[in-house]
């Protein structure tokens, strides 16, 4: 499992490295459209005065994903896919990590390793992993949101709860989908 996991790792990092841009279509268009916009005009106004312009980035979508890739890009001074990329792999990894612990209370740690291997082997969540679109984010968010209302419940924790609503929070300002799952 550890094996399979340090191999796809390495085969994501690779795949960044050979190819540095945004490939994926719905990624470039609307996510990093947006960061880019929110870099280069240094806040949100002016892309949302001019949304008409830009509807093929579809602006009402909620961009928590954008603001991502824009703050990387500020920290950046230059705009950077392969940063952005990188981005979204810490989030698989998080992903990965959440997922290993949940699993591993339930489990032994082989089992909870070679579940988490399988998982990152699955060839969409192998490729939302560093393609650069917000489905990865609403994942996460989501199955942490599940993970603290599971705890909550199970230890009566209400700070839990909060947790879980943050998360919820964020979901619904990742994607369409995270409002109503969210919700």
């Amino acid at each position: 499992g550890a094996a399979l996991l340090v191999a796809q790792l390495g085969l994501l990092v690779g795949g960044i490295v050979r190819i540095p841009t945004l490939a994926d279509w719905d990624a470039w268009a609307i996510w990093a459209f947006k960061a880019k916009a929110f870099f280069v005009d240094q806040g949100v106004a002016r892309y949302l005065m001019r949304a008409d312009h830009y509807y093929f980035s579809w602006p009402a979508r909620p961009c928590l994903s954008a603001f991502y890739q824009a703050f990387v890009y500020a920290c950046l001074g230059r705009e950077d896919a392969s940063a952005v990329r990188l981005v979204h792999l810490a989030f698989f990894v998080s992903l990965l990590l959440a997922f290993f612990t949940s699993l591993r209370r339930a489990v032994s740690p082989g089992a909870a390793l070679l579940s988490t291997a399988l998982l990152a082997s699955l060839p969409s969540v192998a490729y939302v992993a560093t393609a650069g679109l917000a489905n990865l984010m609403l994942g996460s968010y989501l199955f942490l949101a599940t993970l603290s209302l599971e705890r909550a419940r199970e230890t009566g924790r209400s700070a839990l709860l909060v947790g879980a609503g943050l998360f919820l929070g964020g979901a619904a300002l990742t994607r369409d989908e995270g409002l109503v799952l969210g919700g």
